[in-house]
Formats: C-alpha cells, structure tokens, sequence
C-alpha cells in the first residue's frame, strides 16, 4: 500500500510543525514509486521536475490536499521530486482552514489521508547539509557562500534562504518561478537575529526565478558576539529553526553506536572543520585527526 506517514518544512525538518502555503515540503512515507537512484545519468532516475510550471504529476504519483477552500475534489500540488519514500512539494498558495488533508495516489493506489494542520507562517531555513541543523545557506552578498573561510563582517549586507513565510504580495500563482520585476515581497513581518542581536531586513520575499523558495536580504549588526553567530528568523506567527553562519556542521557519524568502554574509531563527517577543530563527547574533549573527509 501507499503510505504517507508525514511531512515537514524542507527547510527546518522539524516534525510536528503546521505548513505554511507556498512552503516547499518534504512528504515521507511508503511505496510511493518503485525503487529509483538521485545519481545522474543512472539507468532508473527518480523522476523530477525539470520545468516550469512545476508538473501536478510525477511518473504515477500525484499529492492531493483538501482544505477549507478547496472543496472536497482538494487540489492537485506542484511537485518537485519524487522517491519511493519521500515527495518533495510545493504547498499550494490560497489554501485555508485550520487543517488540510494530504492524499497521495500512485496509479490506483491510494493512500489514507493525512491530516495536518495550516498556519500563516511555518518559518525553515535552508542549511548546507540540508537537515535543517548546522550551517546554513546564508551567501555574501556577492554570492559566496558564508563559511568558516569567508565569515560574516559587521554591518555587512547577507543573503539568506529558507522556505514557508507564507502569502506574498504581488502574488504569484504556485508552481511558476517568483519574478524579479516586480518582487514579490512576505507580507507578515519578521525579525532577523544573530545570536540575539537584530538585524535590519532589506528584502524579504520569493526568490527570483524559484518555486517555493524564499529570500531575505539582511544587513548584520554593526556588532557580533562571536565568528560564527547562530541565526533565527521569528515573526508573531512562527520561529525557524537555528543555523549557523559558517560554523561547523556535522553530517554523520560512523559508526552510530558503540559498546561502552570498547576502543572504537569514529569518523565525523561534516563541513567547515577548522585546523584547531575540537570533538567533545560527554563534555570531555576528545584528540582528532582531521582529514578530508572529516574528523578521526
């Protein structure tokens, strides 16, 4: 049978949170294709969107959601990816109600409904690992990516991404690319913070050229704590998750569990581990050798 099990911000990965209208989402759950590989060029490709407006239907799967304002027929949603335990979507602008009901059908197969409820906002922040944790995807402004080798400076201009900031205005209809002329800008209003400090946004709307993909432009206090300043977008309605901007990020470790008092190596994958990176573990620091590939 086809499951769909839950959906999450694509930005956040943070479970148990509303969605927001014109939010990309991230739908998992069970059989909704048959086994298919990411790798270009491999000889079973999970199907994706490759133009605009964003298909309704991929191979044999379609995403229905059915709200307050969509009648019980529901609406058919953009969709951007598709493998067999995960849908990549676009939540649909115009949906309103406290809840919307979520129906996946692969051919004749129809999934039980999944419902979940609606907010104004539902705030994500994109981050490089894309887990919603550790660094996030905040560029200079002449588009490099902030880092442990390109840090943030004092009252300089930053761009960050995320997803779910709801209605914008002028509107634009789901599934097409946002213009650049006019922009369409968030009509909620938020808050940018770096470690606690605001800064002040210039921008805040869909990203030019991009589906369910939004952009804020953000000059950084006049004054950081720190290097590397955790930052959290918050408005009266949502807070998004923290990243990091250039900090360290760990991806995984291998392996996930050890016996106690055994002598194992751990490898830590991850990004932006400085020469003088330190592991602790139960608050005791830890010796490492740093390699390409991550921490020893």
């Amino acid at each position: 049978p086809v499951l769909a099990l839950g959906i999450v911000n694509a930005g956040s990965f943070v479970p148990g949170h509303p969605l927001a209208v014109g939010e990309i989402a991230s739908l998992f759950g069970s059989n909704f294709i048959d086994p298919c590989s990411l790798v270009p060029g491999s000889p079973n490709p999970c199907p994706t969107a490759s133009s605009f407006p964003l298909p309704t239907q991929l191979g044999p799967t379609r995403v229905t959601f059915i709200a307050a304002s969509t009648g019980p027929q529901g609406v058919q949603v953009p969709l951007l990816a598709v493998l067999p335990t995960q849908i990549n979507l676009v939540v649909p602008f115009g949906l309103t109600g406290p809840d919307v009901t979520i129906i996946v059908t692969r051919g004749n197969l129809v999934s039980p409904p999944l419902r979940v409820p609606l907010a104004e906002q539902s705030i994500g922040l994109l981050s490089a690992l894309s887990n919603g944790a550790g660094a996030g995807i905040i560029l200079h402004i002449d588009l490099r990516l902030v880092s442990r080798d390109a840090p943030i400076e004092p009252d300089e201009v930053l761009i960050i991404y995320g997803t779910g900031m709801g209605d914008v205005s002028p509107p634009v209809p789901t599934g097409l690319p946002a213009p650049s002329s006019p922009l369409s800008r968030t009509i909620i209003p938020m808050r940018v913070l770096f470690d606690g400090s605001e800064g002040t946004i210039l921008f805040s709307g869909l990203a030019p050229f991009f589906a369910g993909l939004y952009q804020m432009n953000v000059r950084a206090p006049s004054s950081l704590a720190r290097t590397f300043p955790l930052v959290t977008v918050q408005s009266a309605t949502s807070t998004s998750n923290t990243v990091s901007a250039g900090g360290s990020s760990v991806l995984d470790i291998t392996p996930s569990t050890a016996k106690i008092g055994a002598d194992v190596t751990v490898a830590i994958r991850g990004i932006n581990f400085g020469p003088g990176s330190a592991l602790r573990i139960g608050g005791e620091e830890i010796g490492v050798a740093l390699t390409g590939a991550g921490i020893q």
